[in-house]
């Protein structure tokens, strides 16, 4: 049931100024709604008048005087929306010069006001904004139709309204996203820069350095992964392949050509393919394709039905030996990061010419 609303209400008016209608520029879209009011009812003047403490402003008119209508709003001594907020219900003077309510305000001595009809709108927490109304310069009886009509316009206001809060609401949690994404990667690259601190300051001969600079590689892969999938920017494009010329930004560009996909790309593949093509690159410039001048890798990415497939192609390198006798220990970590977070395998082939590596996976794990 409708209650008395303080006009002063900082509810009301947070609501009021949440809605961003106050002071806006005229809108089309606002405009049809009043322009259809007073044609269906037959009046000279319609508004949509928004009402805070101090004064109410038409966001929008129709038939008022060009003045008026330039100016766009009065202080509360001319208002009779005022009114239909403050019920939070319907408002009909059908002879504003003798209708109690009304009779004193300057809305009829100095603009003529002589019956009005309005009714109330309201944000999509239940606090009323303003009123959508119809104005007559001469006495009018209204009916209930009017009344009926008035709300159904009005709905279309708040429905318009309220999308539009909706729109700055999501908007605004897009933002608070931004922010958190970006103080996760901060914090991401900073557990990696410290893991690798402590790794250097642990290593005591040549072989622990070795081993500190290896582990300190693949922490910085695993960084670039995961700073690629939570950039804000590259949320909507980010893809497998992209992922995968991210690992390898730092070879060569012109050895190693990645074919471009579309398969979106998360959390999952950023832990998984960063360290697998982390490992797959380091070999090769130690052994394979990218130890020779004229080496090179190509790398496609294939949907082949729920599974996502990547192919690794080396070419140009040292021949190819057949199989190692044993895989170490970066070869056994690509496996079984592959197989645990993306449900996947390896397969690898000791090509003469080079080595191929097959990389398959679920493609819902991938996406994930």
């Amino acid at each position: 049931m409708p209650h008395r609303h303080d006009l002063a209400d900082p509810h009301r008016l947070q609501a009021l100024s949440l809605s961003g209608l106050m002071d806006s520029l005229p809108e089309d879209s606002f405009d049809r709604i009043t322009r259809i009011a007073a044609q269906v009812l037959s009046v000279p003047v319609s508004l949509l008048s928004l009402v805070d403490d101090k004064r109410q402003f038409f966001k929008s008119t129709r038939g008022l005087p060009e003045a008026l209508a330039e100016l766009r709003t009065t202080p509360l001594t001319h208002s009779f929306c005022q009114h239909v907020v403050m019920e939070g219900a319907p408002l009909a003077v059908e002879d504003s010069l003798y209708d109690e309510l009304v009779k004193d305000n300057k809305a009829v001595s100095e603009l003529g006001v002589r019956a009005y009809v309005g009714v109330p709108v309201f944000s999509a927490t239940g606090e009323p904004l303003g009123s959508l109304c119809a104005i007559d310069m001469k006495p009018r009886i209204w009916d209930d139709n009017d009344i009926a009509i008035l709300r159904d316009l009005a709905d279309v206001v708040m429905t318009e309204i309220n999308l539009r809060a909706e729109i700055m609401k999501r908007k605004e949690n897009e933002v608070r996203l931004d922010l958190l994404s970006r103080e996760m990667i901060h914090r991401t690259k900073n557990v990696f820069s410290l893991t690798s601190g402590i790794v250097a300051l642990s290593a005591q001969d040549g072989a622990s350095k070795d081993f500190a600079a290896k582990v300190s590689q693949r922490l910085q892969a695993l960084s670039n992964a995961q700073e690629y999938v939570y950039t804000p920017a590259s949320l909507d494009d980010r893809n497998l392949s992209g992922l995968i010329s991210t690992l390898l930004s730092a070879y060569p560009a012109d050895r190693i050509a990645v074919e471009p996909s579309l398969i979106p790309v998360g959390e999952n593949a950023a832990t998984a393919f960063g360290f697998a093509i982390h490992e797959l690159a380091t070999n090769a410039v130690k052994y394979g394709a990218l130890s020779s001048p004229g080496g090179k890798i190509g790398i496609s990415v294939a949907q082949e039905g729920d599974q996502i497939v990547v192919h690794w192609r080396e070419s140009g390198g040292p021949k190819v030996n057949g199989e190692p006798t044993a895989y170490g220990f970066g070869n056994r970590m690509i496996g079984r990061s592959v197989k645990s977070y993306l449900e996947g395998a390896v397969q690898y082939d000791w090509h003469a010419d080079g080595l191929l590596v097959e990389i398959s996976a679920s493609k819902a794990r991938i996406a994930a």
